[in-house]
C-alpha cells in the first residue's frame, strides 16, 4: 500500500487520502476503524515525507521505508480484524508486485 503511494509530487495529505480510500473500500472498514486508521495513515505519512524528499541513496531507502511500514503495521493490526489484516497484507503485496513490473517495463523500453 505504500510502493504506489510514494511518489516525490505529492503531500503527505494525499498519500494519507489514498491510502484511506483504498483502505475502506478493499477492507470493509467501520467507521471507527476508518477513523483510526486516517489517523494513523496521516503519521505514518508524515514519518514517510523525509525519507521520499531525503537525498539518501536507494538502499538507505529502502531500509528507512521498511522500518516505517513495520512501525505502522504493528499499529494497524491492532485497528484491523484478523481477516482485514490479511487483506491488507495482500492488498499490500499486490501492489509492490504491480509496482515491480511497472520498473522492469520502464528499464526494458530505456534499454531499447
Amino acid at each position: 500500500m505504500v510502493g504506489a503511494c510514494l511518489h516525490k509530487d505529492t503531500t503527505p495529505a494525499e498519500r494519507a487520502k489514498a491510502q484511506n480510500a483504498m483502505m475502506r473500500s478493499r477492507l470493509g472498514l467501520t467507521d471507527e476503524q476508518a477513523s483510526r486508521v486516517a489517523a494513523l495513515n496521516q503519521k505514518y505519512a508524515e514519518k514517510m515525507e523525509p525519507v521520499i524528499k531525503g537525498s539518501s541513496g536507494p538502499l538507505v531507502k529502502m531500509r528507512e521505508v521498511k522500518e516505517i511500514e513495520q512501525q505502522k503495521e504493528a499499529e494497524l493490526k491492532q485497528v484491523l480484524s484478523p481477516e482485514q489484516f490479511e487483506k491488507f497484507l495482500a492488498a499490500k503485496d499486490q501492489m509492490r508486485e504491480e509496482l515491480e513490473q511497472r520498473i522492469r517495463k520502464q528499464r526494458a523500453a530505456k534499454t531499447h
